[in-house]
């Protein structure tokens, strides 16, 4: 599964969504237990020319399976302000990343 967050979470939040992750991202003939492209260290969103609109929709579009990571939410916002939600749900690449789900009938789950 192709795996979509806001890259300002803590490794251990990452690492305990994955966890959850694994039971929502269906066995297939190829991987068991499932695996999870992460974009750490092959993508670096402030080098030039590394983040490729194209070529990430054909991964997303390719891996058939996208989760979203719903966690954080930013602790300085309380939780009657509307703003109070999921971090990734406020990023434009991962806006970006749903849409290429959608648009390639991709499965998308939330962790």
């Amino acid at each position: 599964a192709f795996v979509s967050h806001a890259q300002i979470e803590q490794i251990t939040t990452f690492l305990a969504a994955i966890a959850r992750a694994q039971g929502n991202v269906q066995d297939c003939w190829w991987c068991d237990p499932p695996t999870f492209f992460v974009d750490y260290f092959g993508v670096r969103q402030c080098q030039d020319g590394d983040c490729k609109p194209k070529e990430v929709s054909f991964a997303i579009t390719q891996i058939g399976h996208l989760v979203i990571m719903l966690d954080p939410q930013n602790p300085q916002i309380q939780n009657d302000n509307p703003d109070f939600g999921p971090a990734s749900l406020k990023r434009v690449w991962c806006c970006f990343e749903m849409a290429c789900a959608t648009i390639g009938n991709a499965d998308i789950s939330a962790v």
